[in-house]
């Protein structure tokens, strides 16, 4: 049964990433971990640690009832901010052979934060693994 590591953050909701999981749920084969690092921006790019991961937490709640609906079998976690961190932190308790691939969900190219860090070419590259890399859209709730 293929197993995927999703992570994504401000593109959690987006059409496009619920598309992909679908596509790749097999049948309803497939299942997905779902990885959502903390957010440390937003309105005045104030945080706090206990805020980030609030809102990290009810994201992925939501996105997993959200899947759920649409017959998707997930798990699911907050990991710390950086995107290449959290992954890592999962490879290493998990093992890299536990997963086909990653599947890391970004904003487009000039908006994205991870891509301005090279995120997933930074996680192919430093774990071995198999990276699917999409780009996804704002919804505003």
């Amino acid at each position: 049964m293929p197993r995927y590591l999703v992570t994504a953050n401000r593109t959690l909701n987006s059409p496009e990433l619920l598309a992909a999981l679908v596509e790749r749920s097999a049948g309803g084969q497939s299942t997905f971990h779902l990885l959502v690092p903390e957010y440390h921006g937003g309105l005045g790019l104030t945080y706090t640690d206990t805020r980030a991961r609030a809102v990290a937490r009810q994201n992925l709640e939501e996105a997993r009832a959200r899947f759920a609906a649409h017959g998707l079998t997930t798990t699911g976690e907050v990991g710390e901010a950086s995107p290449v961190e959290a992954v890592g932190t999962v490879l290493e308790r998990e093992g890299v052979d536990a997963f086909d691939a990653v599947i890391v969900s970004t904003l487009p190219p000039g908006v994205s934060r991870w891509l301005g860090l090279d995120a997933p070419t930074q996680i192919r590259r430093r774990f071995g693994v198999e990276v699917i890399h999409l780009i996804g859209h704002l919804v505003e709730e």
